[in-house]
């Protein structure tokens, strides 16, 4: 929000988007949470089938739902890593 000079929130950048006619990237899950979880199990949360096409994923970015500063981070896939020869 430059007027305002902050960020959005998840909520206020997917209503932005919205309102405006932006795509997002696709949505896996808003209420994905990382407390308690290993980064073996984030790993494998990674691994999958894309929704945009029949191809597997790269990865998939967490990033903090609600809070004044998002944090994110990429998790990639090994799978995907493996069989593009990365």
């Amino acid at each position: 929000d430059i007027t305002n000079q902050r960020e959005f929130t998840f909520d206020e950048m997917v209503e932005f988007c919205k309102k405006y006619g932006f795509e997002t990237v696709p949505i896996l899950d808003t209420s994905f949470s990382v407390k308690g979880k290993t980064v073996k199990e984030l790993v494998e949360y990674s691994n999958g089938k894309s929704v945009l096409a029949d191809v597997l994923r790269e990865g998939v970015v967490i990033r903090s739902k609600n809070t004044p500063k998002s944090k994110s981070f990429k998790v990639k896939s090994p799978e995907y890593l493996l069989k593009s020869g990365q």
